[in-house]
C-alpha cells in the first residue's frame, strides 16, 4: 500500500536523494528526454513559469510527456542527488513549479484527455492546460467547474481546489474528482481514491502541489451543460468615492446569498472603475432581472454592458466572450507570456461594515499603476458550502461569504526594489484589511509571506503533515511551504 512507512522505509536506498549532486551524471541521465541545462540557448525561457518574481535557476529542466518520461526523470534526479520539482501549468505565484538547484519536470505535453461521455466522466492526464481541458469536453457537451484561466495546468488547479465562475453551481475542481493516479517517490503508481489510499486521496484534493508525489491524471465527474447558461461583463467608470463604496456595498449584500445559479466577481481595477463578471444558469434576460434586483443598477446607470447567451461549453466553462480560440493556450511560455507580479488573499466570514468598506475605498484611490483588487461571492447558498471544511484540505466553504485577491504587476525586466511604493501600497491594503478577515488565505494565491497553515486550517494542516510523512518520508517531493 501506498500509505506503509514499512514498505517506503525498506526502500529507502533505492528512493533517497542521492548525494551529493551529480551534474554531469545527471545530464547523461536525462539525455534521452527533452532537457535545458544552463547552458542551453532556451534554458533562460524555460527555467520558470508564467510568474517571475521569484528568480528561480534549478539545475535544468526536461520535458516529460509520458508517464515513462516522468518516471524516467524523477530517478535521474533522485539518482544524481537532486529533488525533483514538477510543473504542470506554470502558475504558481512564488514559482515554487521551479527550485533553484533542483530537476524541473515539466509534464504540460502529459495532457491527453479521455471522455466518456455515456458515464459523464473523464480520465486527465493532469499536465492539460484549462483551456485545452474544457476544448477536449467540448463534443460531449460536458462541463467541469474549474477556474477561468486558459492557460493553468491542471495539477495545479487541483493541488489548490480550484474555483471558477460555476463555483456556486457545481461547487470547486476537486469536489468533482473521483480518483488520483499518484507515482511515489519510488516512481510506482498508485490508485487514490475513497477506497484506495484515502488519505493520500484527501490530502491530493487541495493540499498542496509537488508535496506527496507526482499527480499524473485525474479521473473528473463531469455535468451536463444546462439548458441556458449566460454570462455579463458590466462596467462603471469615473465614480466619485460615494460610488465606489456603494457597489462593494451592494455587491456584497447580494452577491454571497443569491441563488447558487449565479457567480459572480466584482473589482476595482484602477482609474475610479469597478467591473462586474456574471456567470448565470439560465438565459440572458434572466440574468439581467436578476441582477436588476441587486441594487447595482441604481448607483451609475447600467454603465458598459457585454451579456450573451452561451452557445456552447467554452462560455459554460471558461471563456466569457463565447468564442473558442479567443484565448489562445500556448504549448509552452515564451518570454512574452511571463508576469512579474506580488499577490495576496484573504477571506471573509463577515460583511465588510462602514469602517471596513472605507479601508477598501481609501485604498483603493490610492491603487498604483498595475493594482488590481479582485472579490468573489461565494455564500452558504453556493454548492462550495455542501461540504464541511475538513471534508477536503481546502476550508474556505461553511460560512465563508467572500474572498479577495490583490496584487500589483511589477515592471518584467528588472527586479522590483522591496521598499517601492507597489509594495508600500499592497502591505498597506494588507494590513487596513486585517479586522475585517479571518486570517485564512487560498492555497492557489500561493503567498510565502504567510504560514502554510494559513491556507488549510489548524487540524487540515496537521493532518496533511502526517500524510506527507508517511507517502514521502525523505522530503523527495521538496515544497517550501512544508519544511
Amino acid at each position: 500500500m501506498f500509505l506503509s512507512s514499512a514498505l517506503l522505509l525498506a526502500s529507502f536506498s533505492a528512493a533517497q536523494i542521492v548525494g551529493p549532486p551529480q551534474p554531469a551524471n545527471l545530464q547523461t541521465c536525462v539525455s534521452q528526454l527533452e532537457n535545458y541545462f544552463p547552458s542551453a540557448s532556451l534554458y533562460e525561457t524555460y527555467r520558470h513559469g508564467e510568474r517571475i518574481r521569484q528568480r528561480r535557476f534549478p539545475v535544468a529542466v526536461v520535458y516529460a510527456n509520458s508517464e515513462s518520461d516522468i518516471k524516467k526523470a524523477l530517478l535521474c534526479a533522485t539518482g544524481n542527488g537532486y529533488h525533483p520539482v514538477v510543473r504542470s501549468g506554470g502558475h504558481s505565484y512564488e514559482a515554487l513549479s521551479s527550485m533553484d538547484g533542483q530537476l524541473v519536470i515539466d509534464i504540460s505535453g502529459y495532457n491527453v484527455v479521455t471522455v466518456n461521455a455515456a458515464r459523464k466522466t473523464a480520465v486527465a492526464q493532469v499536465g492539460v492546460r484549462l483551456g485545452n481541458l474544457y476544448t477536449a469536453l467540448s463534443p460531449s457537451n460536458l462541463l467541469f467547474p474549474a477556474g477561468t484561466c486558459a492557460t493553468v495546468g491542471l495539477g495545479g488547479q487541483l493541488s489548490a481546489g480550484g474555483y471558477g465562475m460555476l463555483g456556486r453551481y457545481l461547487g470547486l475542481a476537486i469536489d468533482n474528482v473521483l480518483s488520483f493516479r499518484v507515482m511515489d517517490y519510488q516512481g510506482s503508481v498508485q490508485i487514490a481514491s475513497p477506497s484506495s489510499n484515502p488519505d493520500l486521496f484527501w490530502a491530493m484534493l487541495g493540499g498542496g502541489g509537488g508535496v506527496y508525489g507526482i499527480m499524473l491524471d485525474a479521473t473528473l465527474r463531469l455535468h451536463a451543460r444546462p439548458p441556458a447558461i449566460s454570462f455579463g461583463a458590466f462596467s462603471w467608470s469615473n465614480l466619485n468615492t460615494q460610488q465606489l463604496k456603494s457597489f462593494l456595498s451592494v455587491w456584497q449584500n447580494f452577491a454571497p446569498s443569491t441563488s447558487n445559479a449565479l457567480t459572480t466577481q466584482f473589482m476595482f481595477n484602477g482609474g475610479n472603475t469597478v467591473q462586474l463578471n456574471a456567470k448565470f444558469i439560465g438565459t440572458s434576460a434572466e440574468l439581467m432581472n436578476v441582477l436588476q434586483q441587486s441594487g447595482l443598477f441604481t448607483i451609475a446607470g447600467g454603465g458598459s454592458q457585454y451579456v450573451t447567451d452561451c452557445s456552447d461549453v467554452f462560455c459554460g466553462n471558461w471563456n466569457p466572450y463565447g468564442t473558442p480560440g479567443t484565448n489562445a493556450v500556448p504549448a509552452r511560455y515564451q518570454a512574452r507570456d511571463v508576469e512579474n507580479s506580488k499577490t495576496k488573499s484573504d477571506y471573509f466570514r463577515k460583511l465588510l461594515p462602514d469602517a471596513g468598506l472605507n479601508a477598501v475605498i481609501n485604498n483603493v484611490n490610492t491603487m498604483p499603476s498595475g493594482a488590481w483588487i479582485q472579490f468573489e461571492g461565494f455564500g452558504n447558498a453556493g454548492a462550495v458550502a455542501t461540504r464541511g471544511d475538513s471534508d477536503t484540505p481546502y476550508p474556505h466553504r461553511v460560512g465563508t461569504l467572500m474572498s479577495v485577491q490583490y496584487w500589483v504587476v511589477f515592471d518584467a525586466s528588472q527586479v522590483e526594489p522591496l521598499d517601492s511604493a507597489n509594495y508600500a501600497w499592497l502591505h498597506k491594503f494588507e494590513a487596513d484589511i486585517v479586522p475585517y478577515v479571518d486570517g485564512s488565505h487560498y492555497e492557489g494565491y500561493i503567498d510565502l509571506d504567510k504560514p502554510a497553515v494559513s491556507n488549510f486550517g489548524t487540524a487540515n494542516f496537521a493532518r496533511l503533515q502526517k500524510i506527507k510523512a508517511k507517502v514521502d518520508p525523505h522530503n523527495v517531493f521538496m515544497n517550501p511551504m512544508f519544511p
